[in-house]
């Protein structure tokens, strides 16, 4: 068990007498090892946590304190209907950070504040067809974006492109797609896939019809690395669609 490091003393804001932001605390329920590096970690919404769907919030580690490299933005695979908040991460990089949640324990605490994020479909309107581009751990924010739309009963058609040479969230997203497979479709494919993938869903949404889709109905989002994201978005736009209508989510913690 990770013992909490002290953070009584927090910073504050000119003219305040107490801290700048509202630091949120609840206890790991359940740590699963996806595959290789990758861990998927599960605690109770805390309560005064309030969220969109998308959205991220800053984590802080197990046992770390402001200041030490110990917070990351950390985007919530989850949604609040779920009553649970879900991260998950790969922890390859072995960062300190990434430490403390390797040695993490079910009943550790985590801290949270500040939740923040755009990646929501808030903008989205009835006759718009959604395009998820999702690389390596960059799915997260999309299986809370999928979840929120059965749980709300949004019937927008869309597709998932997912890179990577493992998959995170795959019982969820297939039983997504079955409950609409005229709607709704998943494909999960290497790098070398993305030009003709993208390609195809581009000009005909699920049904890949030949086609040219009508560009002003179609909402990208795009989430992974920087580097995965930007190529991706230089993609899409070249292929007609404009920046009002991109999403981006990048992932480099």
């Amino acid at each position: 068990m990770i013992k909490l490091h002290n953070t009584n003393s927090l910073e504050l804001t000119p003219g305040f007498n107490k801290p700048f932001f509202n630091m949120l605390r609840g206890n790991i329920e359940s740590i699963t090892r996806e595959f290789d590096n990758t861990y998927t970690y599960r605690l109770k919404i805390p309560q005064g946590f309030h969220f969109v769907p998308g959205q991220y919030v800053h984590l802080m580690a197990p046992g770390g304190g402001l200041g030490e490299g110990m917070v990351r933005h950390m985007s919530i695979a989850s949604t609040p209907e779920d009553g649970e908040l879900v991260f998950s991460m790969d922890l390859s990089s072995r960062t300190p950070f990434k430490q403390r949640f390797a040695e993490a324990e079910v009943g550790d605490e985590l801290r949270l504040f500040r939740i923040k994020g755009e990646f929501t479909l808030d903008h989205i309107r009835s006759g718009d067809r959604l395009l998820f581009i999702a690389g390596g751990i960059g799915i997260t924010p999309f299986r809370s974006l999928i979840r929120h739309i059965d749980q709300t009963g949004l019937v927008n058609p869309w597709s998932l492109m997912y890179v990577g040479r493992n998959y995170l969230f795959t019982s969820d997203i297939d039983e997504a797609v079955r409950r609409d497979s005229l709607q709704r479709s998943v494909h999960y494919i290497g790098r070398k896939e993305i030009p003709e993938t993208l390609g195809r869903l581009m000009t005909g949404g699920t049904a890949e019809a030949a086609n040219q889709a009508d560009m002003q109905n179609l909402q990208c989002f795009i989430g992974g690395s920087e580097g995965f994201v930007e190529s991706l978005k230089s993609m899409v736009i070249a292929q007609g669609v404009t920046e009002e209508h991109i999403r981006l989510e990048n992932f480099n913690h």
